[in-house]
């Protein structure tokens, strides 16, 4: 269940950079990514982001099922 990040919301602030424990998000092309292999799940980056455009996604019965997480909204990119 990797964090995804909503390129359309993020601003660029690098919260959700300096709040991951494990250093698996970086800027790319203005946004934040997720290196979805090496995420931990820990949603401190979902609880950090203050546009609400990091999230969390469960992937139930081979269906991407978008829940709320922390202070924010699920949504893909």
């Amino acid at each position: 269940m990797p964090a995804l990040v909503d390129k359309a919301k993020c601003n660029a602030c690098e919260e959700c950079i300096d709040s991951c424990p494990t250093e698996v998000i970086s800027m790319v092309d203005g946004t934040a990514w997720v290196n979805a292999e090496e995420c931990i799940d820990g949603e401190a980056c979902v609880d950090a982001c203050p546009v609400e455009a990091s999230s969390m996604v469960v992937v139930v019965s081979g269906r991407v099922d978008r829940r709320i997480f922390g202070s924010g909204l699920l949504g893909c990119v």
